[in-house]
Formats: C-alpha cells, structure tokens, sequence
C-alpha cells in the first residue's frame, strides 16, 4: 500500500512540475537545476593550502569575522573558480563531528556575477541531529507545497579536496532573489529575527532593536519595523479594529499557515513552538505588507526538544505557546484574536484531512529515504549509524522519558501528531 501511494505522490509531483515549468520566468526555470528534489547533487571543495580546515574553524571560531576563504568550488562537475567558503552554524557547528561542519559557499564572493544555474548563495546543512537526514527538507517541502514562502532545498554529497565528508541538506539562501522569486520585488526591508525577536515593544531607544533585528542589505531607521511593533502590541481595540490596523502592516494569513505547520510537524526551534528565532520579516514593497520567512529546520519533527519527553511532545496543543518566560506578543495577540484563531484552526483542520493525509506524508517520506539511503550508508562522519538511521523511520531513538536525550521515530511521530490534533481540534468544534 505504501509503495503505491509512494508512486501516486512522485507522480502528482512530476505532473505538477510540468505544469508549472511552462508558468516559471527563466531564471526560476535555471533555480530547479539545483532545486530538483530527485536529485543528489555533487559538490567537491578544493583548496590549495593544506592547513585550510583549520584556518576555517579558526574563522568560525572567531564568529564575527564571517571570513570566507578562497577555493575552488566543482558542483556535478562544472568548476566555478574564486568561491567564497566559510563554516556556518550554532548546535551544528558545536556538536557535530570534526570533520563535518555546516557550510555557506557564495560563488560571487571574488567574482562578481558568477552564479550555478543564478544561485550566488548556497547553505550546506549537515543535519547533526536528524538519523534520517530529511527531516529540515520535508519542512520545507511541505511549506513550498502549500505556496507559503521558504526556502528550496535539495541534498548534496559534499566533498573536502576529495575527501567525502557526507550527506548534506543544500539549503537556499534569503536574498534578493529569493525575494524576487518569492513577491516579485526585492527592494523592501529585510530583517532576520534574530538574536531575541519577540515583537516586545522595547522603548524609544533605536538601538534596543538593533540588538534584537539584524537588518539586512542595508541600514535604516527601522520605522517600518517600529510601526508593525507598535500595532502589534495596541490593547482596547475590537478584533474588528485590530485586525484592520495588524493587516495593513502584516500578511497575517501567510504567518498563521506556516506557525501551523511548524507547530504540527513540531520544529522546536521556533518562534511559535519554543525559541524566539530562525525567521526573517521582509516588508513587501507591493503590498507595503511584512512577510514571514521561516529558516532553519534542522529541528524539525522533533529531532531535538530540551523541554518535553516525547509523550508531552505528541500532545502538544495546535494553541501551544512555550511558558518560558519569553512574552510573545505576536502570537499571544492571533491565538486570542476570535476570527484569527478560527482561521488557523480550519486551516490545520483542512491541511491534514484534505491535503497531508497520513499515506500522503509517509509517501513524502519514502521517496526521500530512498533517494538518501545510499549515501547516508556512505557518510562516514555521520552522529547516527546505519542501522539507526533505519530504525529512526519507525521506532524511536533514546529515552523517550528525558527531554533532549531521544529522537522520535519519524512515522510514528507523523501519526501521532495528525491524530492527537486533529481530536483536539474535533474536540474544540464540539465545545
């Protein structure tokens, strides 16, 4: 049965990939090149000093001076010259093997306008965390698939001047062109809410929010920024007056979708779920609306929660929101927003029973472990074995009763999740 449905889903998939090609501007038509979720692309790093590794964990080391090195970049084959390299990553930088670190390569680093297939930027994830290394691409799949703006991903076999160093999730970058792809316009303000965006209103002091936003491109007075804050956070209005005011200044829809998929498919490393970072706000010059980008998640389906046993996890509320201390404005004010939180329940009611059904998802998750079996068996700085890189897809890993010492099965977890909030939800109808 599942190997049907597996069939029916790559070939609704190759039909909807047709359909679409003939509807792409070229350059998006260039971007599946590498953004082709059949394929293992090949990416081989050359540098030419031999103490080149550690000079690039000494750059990271020293984080803040996100130096690139020069080297010679092969991606399936074709030789890009004077490519910008460096290390990348927080926990996947900490706690991964030595020799298999996370990766940013920019490809016009030294060269202006050199591109592969128009990408300038690539992310090479090593999924430390993730037994099955699909977790981070099925989040994205499953949020692309829904129209909902995230970034294209695909998996690589990476190389260090020949030397394989495993499987990685090639992750693309939030830049201009992402922008254009994804809004048709690239010349709004961009923030990446990081290290501690919660939408608190922090006083008049310009650089309390600097700390807080980084901005990106350019420098600015942040008056856009300030004013989706200041309307977030205003009490006494009516739902009706309060949505009237929030909408002018923000696609509230489009976040309410992507909160519910992070928070069904349960990425701790979250805003909506248990930590206020891993997204960016782009105020779309069209619309004069803010945008939600979700990134980063390498956390996804649970593969680490410091918080909950995994009972607790699969039961986690569609409403849930982290008691930490942490206030979240943002979120408190949608789920307590009538209209709102009604729209984000029908909208989770109608994804998993429509759209993700249960044979739909393990589908999904089929056709990605095989594409990747081969050479997770190969990777040889892997955190997981073979074996449990099998077992991980549908029996859980570790102590299930100790918060950040399991990682779930990656089925069972997807059951359990639909189940328990689709009966919530039932439940909340009924009462």
């Amino acid at each position: 049965m599942l190997k049907h449905n597996s069939h029916k889903y790559a070939l609704l998939s190759a039909v909807l990939l047709i359909f679409a090609a003939g509807h792409l501007k070229a350059s998006e038509r260039a971007d599946r090149e590498i953004f082709d979720a059949k394929k293992v692309h090949e990416v081989k790093i050359y540098f030419p000093q031999p103490n080149a590794w550690d000079s690039l964990i000494d750059y990271k080391t020293r984080d803040e001076l996100k130096k690139y090195m020069q080297a010679t970049v092969v991606f399936n084959g074709k030789p890009y010259y004077a490519v910008g390299v460096r290390l990348k990553g927080q926990s996947s930088f900490d706690f991964s093997h030595d020799l298999k670190k996370s990766f940013k390569i920019k490809f016009n680093q030294y060269i202006s306008g050199q591109t592969v297939h128009g990408i300038s930027t690539i992310n090479l994830n090593n999924n430390f965390n993730d037994p099955t290394m699909i977790r981070e691409k099925l989040l994205f799949d499953i949020l692309r698939m829904e129209g909902l703006p995230a970034p294209r991903t695909a998996h690589a076999a990476v190389y260090l001047n020949d030397k394989y160093l495993g499987l990685f999730t090639l992750v693309e970058q939030i830049n201009r062109r992402f922008l254009e792809n994804e809004f048709g316009n690239a010349d709004g303000s961009l923030y990446e809410g990081e290290p501690r965006a919660t939408f608190e209103e922090l006083g008049t002091e310009l650089l309390d929010y600097k700390r807080s936003y980084t901005t990106k491109f350019s420098e600015n007075n942040l008056d856009d920024l300030l004013e989706l804050i200041r309307t977030i956070n205003k009490k006494g209005l009516s739902d009706s007056e309060y949505a009237k005011q929030l909408e002018k200044h923000l696609n509230v829809e489009s976040v309410l979708k992507i909160w519910a998929v992070t928070n069904i498919f349960y990425n701790s490393d979250a805003y909506n779920t248990e930590f206020v970072h891993n997204f960016f706000i782009y105020r779309n010059s069209t619309t004069k609306k803010f945008e939600w980008i979700p990134f980063d998640g390498n956390n996804a389906f649970n593969t680490w929660n410091p918080r909950h046993n995994l009972e607790k996890t699969e039961k986690l509320s569609v409403l849930y929101i982290a008691d930490d201390g942490v206030n979240r404005p943002l979120q408190t004010a949608l789920f307590q927003h009538k209209s709102y939180r009604q729209f984000y329940l029908d909208y989770a009611r109608n994804l998993l029973t429509k759209r993700l059904t249960e044979p739909v998802l393990m589908a999904m998750v089929d056709d990605l472990t095989i594409m990747v079996r081969r050479y997770i068996y190969e990777d040889p700085y892997k955190m997981f074995s073979n074996a449990e890189f099998e077992k991980s897809i549908y029996e859980h890993l570790g102590d299930t009763l100790d918060p950040g010492a399991y990682v779930p099965g990656l089925k069972p977890f997807i059951k359990a999740r639909r189940n328990n909030i689709l009966t919530e939800i039932n439940q909340m109808a009924v009462e």
